[in-house]
């Protein structure tokens, strides 16, 4: 078989997991003839240079990355430069806008490697300014809005800072449009400044400006995050002075310390939803952040300026205790559900009759597959609980960062009969897939304990959690 017959049947696709499924068709479509090899960004980019040897024997006839926004996407340069490397006829970068770069040599030669210069160079001098200007707001605490007496607002100016982009799913999504939505039904305004359009929210009922981050340094890590507060402090400045809000509400994210400018500079109560440090989750279930004294720095400063701080559990308002923080400017607001979107009635019957399953006993996971979530640990619970019970089937929706692992596990087991991955499904139909199962499963993976060692799970087949649906 020579090149040119095997490659019209080979492409690899590349893309986050939050997208794959609104790509197909479009990739479909650039290449009729090819069978497409679809591979989440998570999955790839940990193994990437591992990869390329295979990548380059295989010969595909194109890669492609496709992203949300062509605008938006990080290291565009360092993947044009990795996929000049793969030996692919074909090079593109694809967007569900429709956008379509082909990559060259001499647009990487006349482009690439000059940006990658000049972001290189301009890093170091970024962060410095940056730094400093932290520093400056931790000392100069008397222009802090600490003092500000909280009341009642009349109207809120809600920060989502996240630098997540596209079709989004799951917990954030629906814990965002919950606190949105509660303060509605309490007859307080709400506007929201963010990144990017949010799922759940009407926005005929509470307005979102957008703010995209435009800076040029897209290739160095965390350093979009951390330069976007500058763009973000300018815009949001206009619109509060036009909106004129009595109370900044921020949904914390790394690296991000606009709230805390806007609070002192307008004189606003600030109140900081605070979900966990993630600081704390780098290092312990990923890898530390490479500005992380940056990021301890500006986590500390959130959490220091806020005249409240919004917590969803106990343990998170002990942890702040110890750093030393009052105990009246913590408050801990369970979560909760959505009755008006999840209750008994809701007709699971056609997501069984998708995947055929109609006469299984389904056993379910939902969620982003993050590190904390324990969607591995469920994996390893599959093989015990199908040797005493054949009939059940393990259903996992969603996908993320630790879906290869998942993957591996359950191939390891030799499960794969009794397992079915959906991917990521559109958030307004997650309680349909949840209405589905018989059983649902929470394997979350405990913290570290006081004494700094992890609390094992004793037995894998008796998941932390199972609720019957009623």
């Amino acid at each position: 078989m020579n090149r040119q017959t095997q490659s019209a049947r080979s492409v690899i696709c590349i893309a986050n997991s939050q997208i794959i499924k609104h790509i197909k068709k479009m990739v479909a479509e650039l290449f009729p003839d090819s069978s497409i090899e679809f591979v989440t960004i998570e999955e790839f980019r940990p193994s990437a240079w591992q990869k390329l040897n295979e990548i380059r024997a295989k010969k595909y006839e194109a890669i492609v990355l496709a992203c949300y926004d062509y605008e938006l996407q990080r290291g565009l340069e360092k993947w044009q430069g990795y996929f000049l490397l793969t030996g692919a006829r074909k090079k593109l970068i694809i967007d569900l806008k429709g956008n379509n770069l082909a990559v060259t040599w001499l647009k990487f030669v006349v482009c690439g490697i000059p940006k990658l210069v000049v972001e290189a160079l301009a890093t170091p001098f970024m962060i410095s300014s940056i730094s400093q200007q932290v520093d400056a707001l931790v000392k100069n605490k008397s222009s802090s809005g600490t003092s500000a007496i909280l009341q009642r607002p009349q109207k809120i100016c809600y920060l989502r800072t996240d630098h997540l982009f596209g079709p989004k799913s799951g917990g954030s999504v629906t814990h965002i449009a919950g606190v949105a939505n509660g303060f509605s039904r309490l007859g307080i305004d709400l506007f929201f400044i963010s990144t990017d359009k949010l799922e759940l929210v009407d926005e005929s009922v509470t307005p979102i400006y957008i703010i995209k981050p435009r800076s040029l340094l897209k290739n160095a890590t965390e350093v979009p995050e951390i330069v976007y507060n500058k763009l973000l402090t300018e815009k949001a400045s206009r619109i509060i002075e036009s909106d004129k809000p009595d109370m900044i509400y921020q949904r914390y994210s790394t690296f991000n310390y606009a709230g805390v400018i806007l609070a002192r500079k307008f004189r606003l109560p600030f109140v900081l939803e605070y979900n966990g440090s993630e600081v704390w989750a780098a290092k312990n279930w990923g890898s530390p952040f490479k500005y992380q004294d940056i990021a301890e720095k500006i986590e500390l400063l959130n959490l220091r300026s806020a005249d409240l701080i919004v917590v969803v559990s106990q343990p998170i308002k002990e942890d702040l205790l110890k750093i030393g923080l009052p105990e009246h400017r913590i408050l801990v607001n369970p979560n909760g559900v959505d009755i008006d979107r999840l209750h008994p009635d809701i007709d699971g019957n056609p997501v069984r009759k998708k995947y055929s399953l109609e006469h299984k006993t389904i056993i379910g996971f939902i969620g982003t597959f993050g590190r904390w979530h324990g969607a591995e640990i469920l994996a390893q619970a599959i093989e015990p609980v199908i040797d005493k019970s054949p009939n059940a089937h393990f259903l996992f929706v969603g996908d993320g960062a630790t879906m290869p692992l998942v993957r591996s596990i359950i191939k390891e087991t030799g499960v794969e009969n009794h397992v079915t991955f959906t991917g990521m499904v559109p958030q307004d139909l997650g309680p349909e897939y949840l209405a589905a199962c018989d059983i649902l499963a929470s394997p979350h993976v405990p913290m570290l304990t006081e004494q700094g060692s992890l609390v094992r799970l004793q037995n894998f087949s008796s998941i932390w959690l199972w609720v019957r649906l009623l």
